[in-house]
């Protein structure tokens, strides 16, 4: 078999062709593969921290001001109704892709994806109200920082190995399961629990 015009390749290492196959030149390129530097990894995880960050404290001011509501609810279904949230934000999980590609609705499914990226702000959310409230002056600046503080520590726990990708499945369950579960508390069910 010749090869009758010149022959190019890429592989990790030149390979031995025999004289007289190939009529043309023989053009070999190295592939090589290059492991990041520590420089590059740790460069890698602070951009990713502080991106992460910087969305959380968009959602987090967003849903303070707009919805002020939101944090007690999703505090609520965390602490008093977190078998209820978790069994939600699973089912949710499974369901709703199937539901809006069987359905065809395309602007639902990227809706549910938005609701999938802040999954940890909501449940930073959920757990910094938590602590607010144990506080005795509790304002809108401290349970914005302690909602900060929550999605970072969020973070840093999902890039713990091993153990990181669960913390990632139970972010995504327990924060898309507030943000439904969330939906249908009534603000007089906020009202009893409170004045208990």
């Amino acid at each position: 078999n010749l090869v009758g015009r010149d022959f190019y390749y890429s592989a990790q290492e030149e390979l031995e062709i025999p004289d007289g196959i190939i009529v043309g030149n023989i053009n070999f390129s190295k592939i090589t593969h290059e492991e990041p530097t520590t420089a590059e990894l740790v460069q890698k995880y602070i951009t990713s921290f502080i991106a992460l960050l910087l969305y959380a404290v968009v959602v987090i001011a967003l849903a303070t001001f707009i919805t002020p509501g939101f944090a007690k609810k999703a505090t609520y279904s965390m602490s008093k109704k977190s078998f209820i949230t978790a069994t939600i934000g699973i089912i949710s999980l499974l369901i709703i892709p199937f539901l809006s590609i069987f359905l065809l609705i395309t602007g639902f499914l990227i809706v549910y994806l938005l609701i999938i990226s802040i999954t940890i702000s909501i449940l930073g959310m959920a757990i910094g109200n938590y602590f607010a409230n144990k506080l005795k002056n509790k304002t809108k600046g401290k349970f914005i920082l302690l909602s900060i503080a929550s999605v970072a520590v969020l973070w840093l726990l999902q890039q713990i190995p091993y153990i990181g990708g669960y913390v990632s499945i139970f972010t995504v369950v327990f924060g898309l399961g507030i943000f439904v579960f969330s939906l249908f508390v009534k603000k007089e069910t906020l009202e009893k629990v409170e004045n208990k």
